[in-house]
């Protein structure tokens, strides 16, 4: 069974994830309760606030979540 990231960085990784799965399958998922750029957003908010190094922000070239 599947268990939900328990660490920032993990949480992270499953919401870059989460919105690289929604933005690839557009005919899947046609019609998400927020946008791509809503959850992008979102997502970098909470990065910033969390005073991680802002190479994690979603759309940067290096993704990874550091401190």
């Amino acid at each position: 069974m599947a268990k939900f990231p328990r660490t920032e960085p993990e949480v992270i990784a499953l919401a870059n994830g989460l919105i690289a799965g929604l933005t690839t399958n557009t005919t899947v998922y046609p019609s998400p309760p927020l946008t791509i750029e809503e959850l992008t957003a979102n997502l970098n908010k909470v990065i910033a606030s969390q005073g991680l190094n802002p190479r994690c922000l979603v759309g940067s070239a290096n993704s990874a979540p550091t401190r």
